[in-house]
């Protein structure tokens, strides 16, 4: 503890609260020469006036340890309303990130729902009624003529499935009679008009 520094706090305090060495003295139980002392740099108090000196003044005993009193932050309505403002703004942008959030999540489910109702729907026409898939993203046909075969093959494929078919052009529209239905390169379901639906799923 610095005697100096400590004994210019004492001073500033006490004509801050308007007392005279003497009365300062008289509450602590010291002579006003003691107080005079500390106030000169030239002595320090017993450690067990501290607690009271520092309550006296309304000030820490770290403070007074220090010589110093530490800076007290003020805090004015302008500061409360910024305050108030960035806490709004970043419960609004919360609130937005949350909103994107959900959005995102809506459409992708949404776009889950319609591709797997194209789906079934595409599994259940095709096989049911041998009739050509609706939406999907790409087709290829080839033509099989030899001695013991005259067919037309068509490759329908989604997103994810495909449908192998055979079958015959009849003025000029394909007619199909034989159906594979593949997910992700495994064949689930073989299917030809007379014989019936052989569903295998993923056995």
């Amino acid at each position: 503890m610095d005697s100096k520094k400590f004994g210019k706090l004492v001073y500033d305090l006490r004509i801050k609260h308007k007392m005279t060495q003497k009365e300062l003295g008289d509450k602590l139980f010291v002579s006003d020469k003691t107080i005079s002392k500390w106030e000169c740099g030239k002595g320090l108090p017993d450690v067990s006036l501290l607690i009271p000196l520092a309550d006296l003044f309304g000030i820490s005993v770290r403070e007074l340890m220090d010589g110093k009193l530490e800076e007290k932050t003020t805090i004015t309505n302008k500061d409360i309303n910024i305050n108030v403002k960035k806490a709004i703004d970043f419960k609004n942008e919360f609130d937005k990130k949350k909103r994107r959030k959900i959005t995102i999540i809506k459409i992708v489910v949404s776009v889950l729902i319609i591709f797997i109702a194209i789906f079934i729907t595409n599994i259940y026409m095709v096989n049911q009624y041998f009739v050509k898939p609706i939406f999907v993203m790409n087709s290829f046909n080839s033509h099989v003529h030899t001695e013991d075969a005259n067919y037309y093959e068509k490759n329908y494929t989604g997103l994810g499935y495909n449908f192998y078919t055979r079958g015959q052009m009849e003025d000029g529209e394909y007619s199909i009679d034989y159906v594979e239905t593949s997910i992700f390169g495994h064949t689930i379901s073989k299917n030809a008009k007379g014989v019936g639906w052989n569903v295998r799923w993923f056995n």
